[in-house]
């Protein structure tokens, strides 16, 4: 998968691609545990909404990381599945289903204002069509721009 070719893939940053360490990831783990060798990685992670990957193949699933932490010597995620569910969005492509090694993805996608008279406020939970590009963009509960789609289906 590239930016050009995933459209979704624009709206995210790539943090790592990564060695678990706790066997393969399953498609109901809640935690996912990194090899030794990438050392503390606390502060390379933010908590929020990401998207991880299975290098080489269009899997992908977005994921709400509740918690960083250094356990025994390896970097350890904790995080809630389907954290787009709300939206209508489980997975982007295909399952994460058993892996032993993920891509991380932080969704980065922008910000959404609205005006009412001359005070600004975040728009969130909505879907805006673009008409321009034909696209429908997702908004969050956050106001960013999280998914973008081409139907008004979800």
């Amino acid at each position: 998968m590239t930016e050009t070719t995933a459209p979704n893939l624009r709206l995210t940053q790539k943090i790592k691609t990564l060695l678990t360490d706790n066997g393969p990831m399953t498609s109901t783990a809640t935690q996912v545990d990194f090899n030794t060798s990438h050392g503390d990685m606390r502060n390379e992670f933010n908590l929020g909404l990401h998207l991880i990957s299975v290098p080489g193949t269009t899997n992908t699933e977005y994921i709400n990381v509740t918690d960083v932490s250094f356990v025994g010597g390896r970097t350890r995620l904790t995080f809630e599945r389907t954290a787009l569910s709300n939206l209508g969005i489980t997975n982007a492509a295909g399952n994460i289903g058993t892996t032993t090694i993920l891509a991380v993805l932080e969704v980065t996608g922008d910000t959404v204002y609205g005006t009412d008279g001359n005070k600004l406020y975040k728009i969130t939970e909505k879907k805006i069509y673009n008409s321009t590009t034909e696209e429908l963009y997702i908004i969050d509960s956050t106001g960013k721009i999280v998914y973008t789609d081409t139907t008004c289906l979800r």
